[in-house]
């Protein structure tokens, strides 16, 4: 992926303004560098001279070590995976968190944030700033927004708002038509965020970047994958993906590319991929699927893990 410095800068300056920090702010950087929500925590404080603590190696994993170094250090703007804010509301305790009193600023991206855990926590913490962010790598880390008040733990969903500054989010049918307020579609993202494209790959930055029918000449849009649907005050609301990537603790897994290398190895063809797609399941690795009506043999060759 090939992004240009005006991309990460606007999305870095948005978030000063924002979820504005200053000298004064202490901010936890827990995300690894390998993962782009890591740029604001990089980077944002050293704009500013805000302090940063940097936690051990995998300290991110361990919900009541995040919890004590918050406390420790008296950090102020902490970021969470959805994944990992649940298991922190659930391990961390409604009580202990309400005593993370230094917390200023809250921001979820990566995964859809269910209704339930935004919920845990602004009841934890109410005071305090709360934004779910959206965005793929292909945007500059996050480009749209939702603050978030109030919400019902039975909701449907978390929006995932309006664009950030310089940026756009369109919904459109197959036609690249705008479709009504209410209706599903796929998102489309623009404006100054956008990636130039895939390094070495113009066969899929062909394929995902195209010509923005709506805007100036030369401007593009990027085709997310994300089934949305425009909400009545304007923000989005995700519905889920129109193809089959899934994540994992906010980690994109293209399963197509899985299956593309699979099918490039020895003895793993079409026909093997078909009969376990019809039959509805799927193996552990190294296994064969159990065949209906009966079990494998122990110490059969089907059982072996090798």
């Amino acid at each position: 992926m090939t992004l240009s410095h005006a991309a990460v800068l606007n999305r870095l300056w948005w978030g000063l303004d924002e979820l504005p920090i200053d000298a004064s702010d202490t901010v936890m950087l827990k995300t690894p560098a390998t993962f782009d929500v890591s740029v604001p925590e990089l980077f944002a404080p050293l704009m500013v001279g805000a302090r940063m603590t940097v936690l051990r190696d995998g300290g991110h994993l361990e919900p009541v070590f995040v919890a004590e170094e918050i406390a420790r250090t008296g950090a102020t703007m902490v970021h969470f995976v959805p994944s990992m804010l649940s298991v922190f509301c659930e391990v961390v305790g409604r009580e202990r968190i309400a005593a993370l009193t230094s917390v200023r600023i809250v921001s979820c991206t990566g995964e859809a944030l269910p209704p339930a855990v935004a919920a845990e926590l602004r009841a934890a913490l109410p005071q305090v700033l709360f934004y779910n962010l959206y965005g793929p790598t292909e945007a500059a880390v996050e480009i749209t927004y939702e603050k978030i008040e109030k919400i019902d733990s039975s909701a449907s969903s978390v929006a995932v708002g309006v664009p950030m500054w310089n940026s756009s989010s369109v919904v459109l049918d197959s036609r690249l038509h705008r479709v009504p307020e209410g209706v599903a579609g796929e998102l489309y993202l623009g404006g100054v965020q956008l990636a130039r494209g895939y390094a070495a790959r113009p066969d899929l930055t062909a394929d995902r970047f195209i010509a923005d029918p709506f805007g100036a000449p030369g401007a593009r849009l990027y085709r997310s994958g994300d089934l949305v649907r425009r909400l009545a005050g304007g923000g989005i609301e995700y519905l889920g993906r129109t193809d089959f990537q899934v994540k994992l603790r906010g980690q994109r897994i293209e399963l197509g590319e899985i299956e593309s290398v699979l099918a490039g190895g020895t003895g793993c063809g079409a026909r093997g991929r078909d009969r376990r797609r019809r039959s509805g399941r799927v193996a552990a690795p190294g296994r064969l699927p159990v065949r209906s009506g009966r079990r494998d043999r122990p110490g059969s060759g089907e059982d072996r893990g090798t």
